[in-house]
């Protein structure tokens, strides 16, 4: 097929012990691989001698400062593990001992929203060698509702999977936007002093941003050529394109044909006639796709 890179995620994709022995194959065939972890299911240095020689970025997820205001013991110490564990990493990342890009995502919510700039300023002082933030990818139970009909009258089937996890996010929406916006802005001017990568999924002006959160039927782009490149396999083999439409398993059917299946041909298809179904106005796969 080709296949040039493979993005490993979860849930915590450290829970699978078999995971070293896929990410060592995937980059004997030359894939790139990058991994999304929150750093707490293994030893830090277990990660380092066993997968990390086949990774070539590390996406830490640390939302972290809406800990320090639960006033709870249990996830003030998580909170500091992490900030060393990531620590460790740079250092043995600057002994040349991985060759991973050391990425650190945070997604905006509503606990967190006030403490953007203290988690970048954490982050900064780590030596990584970038940050992201995400907006968080919502669904209200209409929108979801609607895109639950549109596939259907497409004779398409939800995996259940993406669109069904965002039905309740939006309890967990920021609602003091303006400073959002001022924090990311002053984060992003600080980033490129310091030569750090940089990005908000999805980039937005201030006005947008409102509207993001506020208007069910704002989009905050055109199109999505994710469906042209990428697919998604679960941990039990059910393959997608980004959590619809299902495409067949990987232990009945080869990946190669479920990538050339009228399934997915007459999904393209809709998407480019249609430019998006409705649950593709919060999501972020595509500003994932092109963040390089």
């Amino acid at each position: 097929m080709g296949v040039a890179e493979l993005w490993v995620s979860g849930g915590e994709p450290f829970t699978r012990r078999d995971l070293p022995v896929i990410l060592r194959h995937a980059n004997s065939k030359g894939i790139s691989i990058s991994v999304n972890t929150n750093l707490t299911a293994i030893p830090v240095e277990a990660l380092l001698t066993q997968s990390l020689g086949a990774v070539d970025e590390l996406d830490i997820s640390f939302n972290g400062m809406e800990t320090v205001r639960a006033a709870n013991i249990a996830n003030e110490q998580r909170e500091a593990t992490v900030l060393e564990r990531i620590r460790y990493l740079v250092s043995r990342r600057d002994e040349k001992k991985h060759k991973a890009r050391i990425l650190v995502k945070c997604t905006i919510c509503r606990d967190n929203q006030d403490d953007l700039l203290s988690l970048y300023e954490r982050v900064e002082s780590l030596g990584v060698d970038g940050m992201a933030f995400q907006h968080l990818s919502f669904l209200t139970e209409s929108l979801y509702q609607q895109h639950l009909a549109c596939l259907s009258a497409a004779g398409l089937e939800d995996c259940g999977s993406w669109a069904s996890f965002s039905r309740g996010l939006h309890e967990m929406m920021p609602t003091r936007l303006p400073e959002v916006h001022r924090q990311l802005e002053t984060i992003r001017s600080r980033s490129h002093r310091a030569g750090i990568w940089f990005c908000v999924h999805p980039q937005l002006a201030a006005a947008d941003l409102h509207r993001y959160y506020s208007e069910e039927d704002f989009c905050a782009f055109t199109g999505c050529t994710w469906p042209t490149h990428g697919l998604t396999i679960d941990p039990f083999g059910n393959v997608s394109v980004c959590g619809w439409p299902h495409l067949g398993n990987v232990r009945d059917k080869r990946l190669c044909d479920m990538w050339r299946s009228k399934v997915l041909q007459d999904f393209q298809q809709g998407l480019r006639r249609e430019r998006l179904y409705p649950a593709c106005l919060r999501c972020c796969l595509d500003y994932e796709s092109k963040r390089y």
